[in-house]
């Protein structure tokens, strides 16, 4: 199994509507290739974890890199696993815009996809840097 956490800046003219358009295509597409993982999206922020197969990955993740309706794309972390995360999702997504609250409201929801997913039982380099990460785009 093969992991690897990005953050990208989505483009102005990237909507709402065409985030969750390109979600349901991603989670088909991932799904056929058995790639699992979790995307968050906030302040035209995203930050997504992959895991699959080592080559299934990292061909996604050089489309990813090249998709001109997002910039600034920065690998942080690229890592072999023994085990998947998010195992049962093709793409687990959260949106923190529909939620106008503080951010202790919006870490709770990142605790529930966490505890939703397993991978808090999980203690490696992967789900720590996932969740730092996931911490500082939403502080």
């Amino acid at each position: 199994m093969y992991s690897i956490i990005y953050r990208s800046i989505a483009n102005d003219s990237f909507s709402l509507s065409d985030i969750y358009d390109m979600l349901s295509k991603a989670r088909e597409r991932n799904f056929k290739q058995n790639i699992t993982g979790c995307l968050l999206y906030h302040e035209n922020g995203f930050l997504q974890l992959l895991e699959g197969e080592r080559k299934d990955v990292l061909s996604l993740y050089d489309k990813i890199s090249e998709d001109n309706r997002h910039h600034s794309v920065e690998l942080i972390l690229e890592e072999k696993q023994e085990y998947r995360l998010f195992k049962d999702w093709s793409m687990a997504f959260f949106e923190f815009e529909a939620f106008e609250s503080k951010a202790e409201m919006k870490l709770m929801q990142i605790d529930q996809i966490f505890k939703q997913s397993k991978s808090h039982l999980v203690n490696t380099s992967l789900t720590k840097t996932f969740f730092d990460q996931a911490r500082s785009m939403l502080l």
